[in-house]
């Protein structure tokens, strides 16, 4: 990148003015702050995500357990029922 003569100028004068570096210093410094916090939050933002999206599945998880017990339930008491009557038959 090529800098003409009036930026070569400006950044001459602002490397000698100290008080122009400590406000330059602390602009960079709130920026990256800015950055830092707005990447925290997006990270915890991710993390909620993900966490609900576990939730969901665990619950899915919970579900699927609930009706596999009760189709197993309903299996077993008619298997039983079936037996009772086969017995009674002979």
């Amino acid at each position: 990148m090529m800098l003409n003569q009036t930026s070569l100028f400006l950044i001459l004068q602002i490397c000698k003015n100290y008080e122009i570096l400590q406000k330059l210093r602390d602009l960079v410094i709130k920026v990256q702050n800015i950055w830092k916090s707005q990447v925290v939050a997006l990270r915890s933002y991710q993390l909620k995500t993900r966490t609900m999206d576990l939730v969901i599945k665990n619950r899915e998880i919970q579900n699927n357990q609930v009706e596999f017990q009760q189709r197993s339930q309903k299996a077993l008491i008619d298997r039983m029922y079936t037996y009772k009557m086969e017995e009674s038959y002979q």
